[in-house]
């Protein structure tokens, strides 16, 4: 599993009563997940990887997974409660 940096947004930030969350993270091969330490679940994320390509992820309680991961840095946010 591979983990993300955190800087978090709290409070009513255009989502209601979600967080934002601007994260950074490297995975190590497809289908790598990242758990979210400051969200108890994750509504949804934007990452870009290191070589400009969008992520295409799928959430569970307040784990990322990467699917199309490889070994790439991830930049972006994520949003949740």
């Amino acid at each position: 599993m591979a983990e993300f940096t955190v800087k978090t947004i709290e409070g009513d930030v255009m989502t209601g009563a979600n967080k934002i969350l601007f994260i950074k993270g490297t995975s190590a091969v497809n289908s790598d997940t990242f758990t979210v330490s400051g969200l108890t679940t994750v509504a949804g994320a934007y990452l870009v990887s290191s070589t400009g390509v969008a992520g295409t992820c799928t959430f569970a309680t307040n784990v990322i997974t990467v699917t199309n991961g490889a070994a790439l840095t991830w930049t972006g946010l994520c949003w949740g409660s």
